[in-house]
């Protein structure tokens, strides 16, 4: 978006199916640090049916878990919300709150779908909502 401010607090919305055999990680990404800095959060859905949020460092990529648990069946289309307000994080599966997270290191930055290597999805419906 040239000229445009991205909005820091919003709802993000996207249909994500695993492919056959699927084992990677996927999600989604959210205030994700601009130019070629690493720093970002993620909400993963993993092949065991469990979900983590993330915090990626700046400088070095590396990850800390910031909060994870249960989430349950990963067959078939999972419609994922993600709600961002300020530092506080809501992360929903077929319009079922899974979990929160709260964090401050990062206050802006764009969205996107997030995939372990080699995984393969299919994606749908991505939205994005400005919330004031």
């Amino acid at each position: 978006m040239p000229n445009r401010s991205f909005p820091s607090n919003y709802v993000i919305e996207v249909t994500l199916q695993p492919a056959a055999g699927n084992q990677a990680d996927f999600g989604v990404y959210f205030r994700n640090q601009p130019g070629n800095a690493q720093g970002v959060y993620t909400f993963f859905v993993h092949s065991d049916g469990t979900w983590s949020s993330y915090v990626y460092d700046n400088t070095t990529g590396a990850p800390t878990t910031i909060k994870q648990g249960p989430f349950g069946s990963i067959s078939g289309p999972l419609a994922l919300d993600v709600v961002v307000i300020g530092s506080n994080f809501s992360f929903y599966s077929n319009g079922t709150l899974v979990g929160t997270a709260s964090d401050t290191t990062y206050a802006t930055g764009t969205v996107g779908i997030a995939l372990d290597a080699g995984g393969s999805i299919f994606a749908s419906n991505f939205r994005l909502y400005s919330i004031s």
